[in-house]
């Protein structure tokens, strides 16, 4: 079966999901999972700090709210659906409540809570996650497809969120910009567009994905040092050059995306930083051989600038020239017709001359005349 036809399939209910009995958190469930005994906020008193009661078919977390100095709180692998009596826990810290039945994780904002693992649910809605010491968020296979829900705003220290296995079809929705690591292995990721805004992100995984195309990357990612394409469909390996602009990228892998092939040396040209490809550190005689051929091309480069650049000298000066000698050919016609209108002027002259003459200057026949009589 494909991997779209896995993405596509809900998973049935087995007959012990569907009947369930009803299993509240038990006295007994707490005196033997309750632990750490430490000063409360106030400094004044001592109370128990931390609860694990994973593993317990629990469905009923409400005898919890009077337990308000919890800190530490692990309820994983149980069938719980609704953790608001959470709510009264005033120093939570650690919430593990994966592998659970939880539809929304909806908790008023929680001052110190710093870790929340709700992987493994079936959360439909990311409402209610406005914390503001929120470091670490983990929403592993829930069936996401976004989650616009989350902003910078309601979440300003969140660094590290984990999506693997949902529903995720772009990194657009992912809105918070203190993130440093995002792991969105198992989704159905076709763009990174939008992963330029997360100028703080230092460590990507997009493992198992549909991208064909790295747009998306540029040079405000310079912070990534880790980055993992691992089975992808990359289509060439000029869209995997597209990773230059990391410039301190430490650690890449583009193993089994089937059209790029050959790329170990290419990659380690195109990227000076790269310490290890494909979980394989490279050998020194490779970092030679990479410092060599990146000094030939970048020689390369520095004369087809050159060459570039005086090619285009040669053409503004012939465009220049032609500019000029356009500008001259229409003055040396108007030269030429002042010219043959002074010639004219000459002429015109000549003939009112001739005509005004005094008649004694003009040559006459009447001695001829005079000489035919006699």
């Amino acid at each position: 079966m494909s991997d779209a036809e896995d993405e596509e399939i809900e998973p049935e209910e087995t007959e012990e999901e569907q009947t369930v009995a009803h299993c509240p958190v038990s006295t007994a469930h707490i005196r033997a999972g309750i632990s750490v005994l430490a000063p409360n906020s106030s400094g004044l008193d001592l109370a128990y700090t931390r609860l694990d009661v994973h593993s317990k078919k629990l469905t009923d977390v409400s005898s919890l709210a009077k337990f308000k100095y919890l800190r530490y709180v692990d309820l994983s692998d149980n069938y719980i659906e609704d953790i608001t009596p959470l709510n009264a826990l005033e120093e939570l810290c650690v919430l593990d409540v994966s592998n659970n039945r939880l539809k929304s994780i909806q908790l008023e904002p929680q001052k110190c809570l710093q870790i929340l693992n709700g992987s493994n649910n079936r959360l439909t809605s990311l409402t209610g996650l406005a914390h503001p010491m929120l470091r670490d968020l983990k929403l592993a296979a829930n069936g996401i497809q976004s989650v616009d829900e989350l902003s910078s705003t309601e979440l300003p220290m969140l660094e590290t969120l984990d999506l693997e296995g949902n529903r995720m079809i772009a990194m657009s929705s992912i809105k918070v910009t203190s993130l440093k690591s995002i792991n969105l292995d198992g989704n159905a990721v076709a763009s990174l567009e939008g992963i330029q805004a997360l100028k703080e992100l230092v460590t990507l995984s997009v493992r198992g994905n549909k991208l064909e195309k790295l747009d998306g990357i540029t040079a405000a990612n310079i912070a990534l040092t880790t980055v993992n394409l691992d089975t992808n469909e990359i289509d060439s390996i000029e869209e995997a050059k597209k990773l230059t602009v990391l410039r301190n990228i430490t650690s890449l892998t583009l193993s089994d995306n089937p059209k790029v092939e050959d790329y170990r040396m290419d990659m380690l040209v195109a990227l000076p930083a790269l310490l290890k490809l494909d979980g394989e550190v490279f050998e020194n005689e490779e970092k030679s051989e990479a410092a060599l051929l990146r000094q030939k091309l970048i020689a390369d480069e520095a004369t087809r600038v050159m060459e570039q650049a005086a090619a285009d000298k040669l053409a503004a000066e012939e465009s220049e020239a032609e500019l000029a000698a356009a500008a001259v050919e229409p003055n040396d016609g108007a030269e030429a017709g002042v010219d043959n209108e002074e010639d004219a002027d000459d002429d015109a002259a000549a003939e009112d001359d001739n005509t005004d003459m005094p008649a004694s200057d003009t040559p006459t026949t009447d001695g001829a005349d005079e000489d035919a009589v006699e």
